[in-house]
């Protein structure tokens, strides 16, 4: 998720600093966090998809629940 968070910050300054590299952004340029939100999500999802399915090949034992 970091990741995630720090390339939005690094796309929102590249399109700030465009205009430096000669380019020309026509129209207003939006960001929709619920939408990024929604990506994240689904990354994380993905990426715990991918960790579960490493830890089941090796046959490790997962206890899942919360601490107090």
């Amino acid at each position: 998720p970091k990741k995630v968070m720090y390339n939005t910050a690094h796309v929102a300054e590249v399109i700030h600093e465009a205009k430096e590299f000669g380019f020309t952004i026509n129209g207003e340029v939006t960001f929709d966090w619920g939408k990024l939100k929604l990506f994240r999500d689904r990354y994380i999802k993905r990426l715990n998809g991918i960790y579960e399915g490493g830890l089941d090949k090796m046959n490790i034992d997962r206890i899942t629940g919360l601490a107090a």
